[in-house]
């Protein structure tokens, strides 16, 4: 369980990272098709993976 528990710490302090880069990037308001702007769009999108809700409405059994 503490594994369990380093594992969210360290999912944690990455996804503030993220959020803080985020943060300034978003502030400099990079144009698009910039460099900036690619990696902006990145960061969200790793954000977006870590944060999104787990869902099995699409999950099935196998079939057998």
């Amino acid at each position: 369980m503490s594994t369990q528990t380093g594992n969210d710490q360290e999912k944690d302090a990455y996804l503030d990272t993220l959020k803080a880069q985020g943060a300034q990037l978003l502030a400099e308001l990079p144009a698009e098709g910039t460099i900036e702007h690619a990696r902006l769009s990145l960061i969200d999108a790793k954000i977006e993976q870590l944060t999104r809700p787990i869902t099995a409405g699409s999950w099935k059994l196998p079939d057998e």
